[in-house]
């Protein structure tokens, strides 16, 4: 019987037959069981008694589940990473209890850098014959610390600038949050490395109205998504969830998770002392007309899972998070509108987020051809 985060339906003759089925079931950190005997009477035109048994998060455990450096598993899923990574895996490895690199197929002498790089620094490299993805490169990295007793996964990108004090600040967040065994994810303060900017976070404030909350206080409760990158995951949550989409690739990987964790009876929290610098994309200063830009300069290739994934979002969560839906609609126009007027290959671009559209309608997903 597979444990993460199903709903098994078996029905049993007898209640020995419940209690060996359940004595069977191997059950891995922060899930339980629970159990319904139900019955069907005599108007149906026969009687038995059946059991629904549910594997689902214990958040009762969940909130014995402290982050702490020894429960911590650091997960930086890489693709031709430059030496940047280096310094961030050497201040991470003293920050958390075990630490894995996944790396999606980088060239040959990119791989003996980081084999020597992991043997160096004590941390554990898993190598992927083919590019599977960040979703797929997370999913292995998580399931790997899981299974050597972690509780909570580091997510970092390979291009990511974690503060010093980083983790240390998100497990002091915890403490402060108003529920805490509810919380999936502790999330830093993101600083833009490109334009020293801080990223604001997205809240829900009535209906379609939403707020972009700044990072000016210890903790921001209950925010509706966060980036990957620096994110503090409870692992109970991503078996709960049976982990992230991989046939998304890329693009939307951790709104489509956030927003799953919220449908799922999970929180989301940002914990404003804990710092993380962030690249998103080659990001450059521009103007159109009196207004300051920064586009990111993405290629046509990632344009098209951004169209593509995008279709797959709005058709699951539109209805469910209507203020996520006005903010991702205007957020999308500008974006856009942004990369036509000031980037390069615009003509490219523009079809290959029409071509990843029409793809994300048809329901055609994975990895990008």
């Amino acid at each position: 019987m597979r444990a993460s985060g199903l709903s098994v339906i078996v029905k049993l003759i007898s209640t020995n037959a419940l209690i060996n089925t359940v004595q069977r079931t191997s059950l891995k950190a922060g899930l339980h069981i629970s159990h319904t005997l139900r019955t069907i009477g005599p108007e149906s035109g026969f009687h038995f008694e059946g059991s629904s048994i549910n594997i689902m998060p214990n958040r009762k455990k969940a909130s014995r589940e402290i982050p702490s450096r020894e429960y911590i598993g650091a997960v930086i899923v890489t693709h031709q990473p430059d030496h940047g990574l280096e310094s961030m895996l050497h201040s991470i490895a003293v920050r958390a209890g075990k630490v894995v690199i996944v790396d999606n197929n980088s060239r040959p002498e990119v791989r003996d850098w980081l084999q020597s790089l992991t043997a160096e620094t004590g941390c554990t490299l898993l190598l992927n014959e083919q590019n599977l993805g960040v979703a797929a490169g997370l999913n292995q990295g998580i399931r790997f610390v899981a299974d050597r007793g972690c509780a909570w996964a580091l997510m970092l990108d390979q291009d990511s600038k974690p503060a010093p004090d980083m983790v240390e600040s998100l497990c002091q967040g915890y403490s402060r949050l108003i529920n805490p065994e509810e919380t999936a994810i502790l999330a830093p303060r993101i600083v833009d490395a490109s334009t020293g900017r801080d990223a604001p976070f997205l809240t829900r404030s009535w209906g379609f109205f939403f707020r972009r909350v700044a990072c000016n206080t210890a903790v921001i409760d209950n925010i509706t998504t966060a980036i990957t990158s620096g994110a503090l995951l409870r692992i109970a949550s991503f078996i709960d969830l049976d982990g992230y989409r991989e046939d998304f690739f890329i693009d939307y990987v951790d709104t489509e998770f956030c927003l799953r964790l919220q449908v799922n009876g999970w929180r989301l929290a940002a914990i404003c002392p804990a710092t993380l610098h962030h690249h998103l994309g080659k990001r450059t200063r521009t103007r159109i007309g009196p207004i300051q830009a920064y586009p990111t300069h993405h290629s046509p290739a990632r344009w098209y899972t951004i169209g593509r994934n995008r279709v797959q979002m709005l058709k699951t969560y539109a209805v469910r998070f209507p203020h996520w839906l006005a903010y991702e609609l205007i957020a999308s126009a500008f974006t856009t509108l942004r990369m036509l007027l000031t980037e390069e290959e615009r003509i490219a671009k523009l079809r290959s987020v029409l071509l990843g559209t029409g793809d994300g309608l048809r329901g055609r997903m994975g990895p990008p051809a």
